[in-house]
């Protein structure tokens, strides 16, 4: 792999970490296409949102303007979403690596297609190096760099595959902060606030969500020595260094049934943790709104793990029976008709029994 070098390391740890400290996802998105305008020179930086089954395209960038040179705007992309070359490579294979168009098509081929003549071709784009952060179904999240010329070297590709990872993480930090902001509710994220390798400011829940998997926060609020080492760990990665750092990591812990996700956003004195739980295990409580009652809860919740009738009447100290005509309440309340009508292999159906 080609070396970095000095001026370009440092660059490219400038802009991580503007990125990783971005409060929104408009926030990140400004600081995406700026930031990496000056990493990889470019006319137009661009971060494209693809919704390929509806056939819309969402376009922000640097210039902020940069649309107004093309008469249709993103229609003359959404006609010919398909034809792009590396969109189209994307989708066979999965590969996520930033990738030229040039290195699935002449320039003959690309002044063709559709595309280039009602999208690239107002715009003055001829060259175009992304690369793939998001996927979701449907919609693909690309970062593009366009110009008119040159084309991209491999030096500046070895750049964007650098950042990807990167640029992935803080996304979704920026994404979990914007749902905060939005109001994520008691089941939403948390914030905490830390300075010097104290809890600042938090809430309630935040402060028990610490204490639950890290342990009791210590003298003068002190943070459990675990969470602190790991806030050093990841701050540590974007200093000054020889080599690209590696991604910073979410922190996920994992407690019977549920599951902790700690993200960190850096600051120059405080430091925001973003934390999310989540339930990895059907809970019996959460089936209740469903009109069942707990014990139909706990009876489902071991249905969905597997458990037979019989392992399920052991478990609770009932009847088989009784286990069944749970069963049959579950699957009335819930709507759910003939599911033990029909005969079907007894490891396949709900009401089964050894």
């Amino acid at each position: 792999m080609e070396r970095l070098k000095v001026r370009d390391l440092r660059a490219l740890l400038d802009f991580l970490r503007r990125c990783y400290a971005a409060q929104d996802l408009d926030e990140f998105v400004a600081a995406l296409t700026s930031g990496l305008a000056d990493l990889i020179p470019a006319d137009i930086t661009g971060y494209a949102e693809a919704d390929l089954q509806n056939r819309w395209i969402r376009l922000r960038g640097n210039p902020a303007d940069f649309l107004a040179g093309c008469p249709l705007g993103t229609q003359g992309a959404e006609r010919h979403i398909e034809e792009q070359p590396v969109v189209a490579y994307y989708l066979l294979t999965g590969d996520q690596r930033a990738y030229r168009i040039s290195d699935f098509v002449t320039h003959c081929q690309l002044h063709r297609l559709g595309l280039y003549n009602d999208f690239y071709r107002p715009l003055g784009i001829e060259y175009q190096l992304s690369v793939p952060v998001v996927a979701e179904p449907h919609v693909l999240t690309r970062i593009t760099c366009s110009r008119n010329h040159p084309d991209f070297s491999d030096r500046e590709r070895l750049l964007l595959n650098l950042v990807r990872p990167h640029i992935a993480e803080a996304r979704r930090n920026a994404e979990t902060l914007t749902l905060l902001k939005q109001g994520g509710g008691e089941s939403g994220p948390g914030l905490l606030i830390t300075e010097h390798g104290r809890v600042g400011q938090t809430d309630a829940r935040s402060l028990a969500l610490v204490q639950e998997y890290f342990g009791p926060v210590g003298p003068m609020n002190r943070l459990p020595p675990s969470l602190e080492r790991w806030i050093k760990h990841q701050e540590g990665l974007l200093e000054a260094r020889a080599d690209p750092p590696p991604p910073r990591q979410s922190l996920v812990v994992e407690r019977q049934g549920k599951r902790l996700t700690v993200r960190l956003l850096p600051g120059p004195v405080q430091r925001l943790l973003i934390l999310q739980e989540q339930r990895t295990s059907l809970h019996p409580a959460s089936l209740e709104p469903l009109g069942l009652t707990h014990r139909e809860g706990e009876v489902l919740a071991w249905v969905a793990r597997g458990k037979t009738n019989d392992a399920i009447a052991t478990i609770f100290g009932l009847s088989y029976r009784t286990v069944e005509k749970h069963l049959e309440n579950i699957l009335r309340k819930l709507g759910v008709e003939n599911r033990t009508a029909e005969p079907v292999n007894k490891n396949e159906t709900v009401g089964s029994r050894d």
